[in-house]
Formats: C-alpha cells, structure tokens, sequence
C-alpha cells in the first residue's frame, strides 16, 4: 500500500515536470516565427504609393522584427481619419499568407498599425520605437 502511495506521487511528479517543459517549449515556438522579407510601399501626400521596397537583409530584418514585437496590439479596428503613410508586406516564415501592415506615423511621434493577421487588429508603438522603425521604413 505505501509503495503505491509512492509511485503514485512519483508519477505526478513526472506528469507535472512533463507538462511544464511541454508548456515552455509550445510557448516558445511562438517566437520562432521569422521574418524573411519585408516589401514596403510609401504612400505620397496625393495618396498614391510609390515605388515597392524590399528589405531581405538579416539584421534590418531582426531590428524590424524586434520592433513589431513591441506592438500594443488590441482586438479592436477603428476608423482611422487618412491614408496610412506606409504599406509593409511581412513574409514570415511559417506562415502561408504575408501579413499586411498599414502604418501611420503620427504628429505625436508615435505609430499606430492595423494589421491583417485576425490575431493582431490594431497596435501603437512607443515613441522611441516608432522613431526606429520610421529610419529603418523611410530613412527619416
């Protein structure tokens, strides 16, 4: 009878220990998706976009993922009152569609996104990022 006592919570361990690095290493996965291409179009004051931009350069490609990840994503789209000042294409990795971004840069000097990946909608950067992401998108 003590025997099974132990065994039993010596499988419990086990099962506990299991599911946590199973947890860990599902959670992490997440953070492997890569970006591998990133095309930009500026959009012009008359509302017309400019020439695609492709950025394929690994560190460019790392700081911009770097910054995506500083997003303050929300479920909610609103309205936004003009025409976004850049369209960013985004080829990860893994997943099959690219995933769209439209950005405003704004007097305030933060950005905001509306993303077309469901799990995104719409985001705000800080203003430190915001400033780095305008260099690396539009050498500003």
């Amino acid at each position: 009878m003590e025997l099974e006592v132990v065994c039993i919570k010596k499988w419990r361990l086990l099962m506990t220990v299991f599911f946590s690095i199973m947890t860990f290493l599902l959670g992490c996965g997440n953070e492997a998706i890569q970006m591998t291409k990133v095309v930009f179009i500026e959009t012009h004051e008359d509302g017309s976009y400019g020439a695609e931009i492709t950025i394929s350069e690994e560190k460019k490609l790392d700081d911009l993922e770097s910054m995506f990840k500083e997003v303050k994503w929300e479920k909610s789209i609103p309205s936004m009152g003009r025409k976004e000042d850049v369209l960013v294409k985004v080829t990860y990795e893994n997943k099959k569609q690219n995933v769209e971004y439209n950005i405003w840069f704004n007097q305030n000097g933060k950005a905001e996104l509306l993303s077309s990946d469901m799990n995104e909608g719409y985001g705000r950067l800080n203003k430190d990022t915001s400033k780095s992401l305008l260099k690396v998108l539009l050498n500003k």
